[in-house]
């Protein structure tokens, strides 16, 4: 006979090694939780709870216990504390975001031509200052520039650091004061122009949708470009159609152009997409501002 549980299979001889099938006496325990005899409705272990003196627990009860104490579901390792990239993968907690992050710059600085170190780093400080309060992340924004430009030092043929090069500053001109962003204008366009030329596919179209943002973002005294948004969004979405900040931004450019209709179309389909198993807590963080930004435009469409 076999006894299962959380997809464990016990037979009766193993049981009968590990448990003293003649129990004695099993003293009162107050409790209101009846015997049923139920193993499937009680789970073998509730059941256990209830004892009268004289009874003995029967087998199929005590392979309940066992069962669910050797087949239980080991708890999700914690991510190592100097593995980095382990680290950063848990970056919804952004502690562990913070500390990847420092991990990599002790390795850049000891080994100042480790590409991987740079990128990742720049990589990590645009994560956190995006999503640290306004005024808490320039200190990590600067670093993610600084980074990218080791990353630009060290290998000018790759895509890799103009793209976060740019992002960095772009992020670092929307936290700063109106004046303050416009010096980031041309820096933070040629980085994401230079991004493209070496690799459109880079970060599945990212370029374009970083540069698409830029010219929805600025004034169209300084250069703005709301069709050319419209335009590069579209582009980076014909890398990847289910780009979820593809979606948001496209979204933003066409409310901006009064097209409201189709704007709230974009944000739905921000909202729908799947998450890119890579991007899962940014894919998280734009899903949400999504919602927030269609729930106003519905509203505004009801007055």
């Amino acid at each position: 006979m076999l006894f299962r549980q959380a997809n464990c299979t016990l037979d009766r001889a193993t049981l009968r090694q590990s448990l003293s099938v003649r129990a004695p006496p099993v003293a009162p325990v107050k409790s209101n939780i009846r015997n049923c005899g139920d193993f499937a409705k009680c789970q073998g272990s509730a059941c256990l709870q209830w004892a009268v003196p004289g009874r003995r627990p029967t087998l199929a009860l005590a392979a309940a216990s066992l069962s669910a104490t050797l087949c239980a579901e080991p708890p999700a390792p914690a991510a190592p504390a100097d593995d980095p990239d382990a680290l950063y993968r848990e970056r919804e907690t952004l502690a562990l975001a913070i500390r990847a992050a420092e991990i990599w710059k002790v390795r850049l600085a000891a080994s100042p031509k480790d590409f991987e170190a740079a990128c990742k780093l720049a990589r990590a400080r645009l994560y956190i200052g995006e999503v640290l309060p306004r005024g808490e992340r320039a200190p990590h924004l600067k670093e993610g520039v600084e980074a990218a430009r080791v990353a630009i030092a060290l290998e000018p043929a790759r895509a890799d650091g103009y793209f976060w090069l740019g992002t960095n500053m772009g992020a670092l001109a929307a936290a700063s004061s109106v004046f303050g962003a416009l010096r980031y204008r041309s820096p933070v366009r040629e980085a994401l122009e230079s991004a493209i030329e070496r690799d459109p596919a880079f970060a599945r179209g990212g370029g374009y949708c970083a540069l698409g943002k830029y010219y929805g973002a600025i004034p169209k005294l300084f250069g703005g470009n709301k069709r050319k948004s419209e335009e590069l969004l579209r582009r980076c979405l014909g890398h990847d159609p289910q780009s979820i900040v593809g979606h948001y931004y496209l979204a933003q450019t066409l409310a901006a152009m009064g097209r409201t209709a189709k704007a709230r179309a974009e944000f739905q389909a921000a909202i729908d997409a799947p998450l890119d198993p890579d991007y899962v807590p940014e894919g998280r963080l734009w899903k949400r501002r999504a919602a927030r930004l269609l729930a106003k435009l519905e509203e505004k469409a009801r007055r």
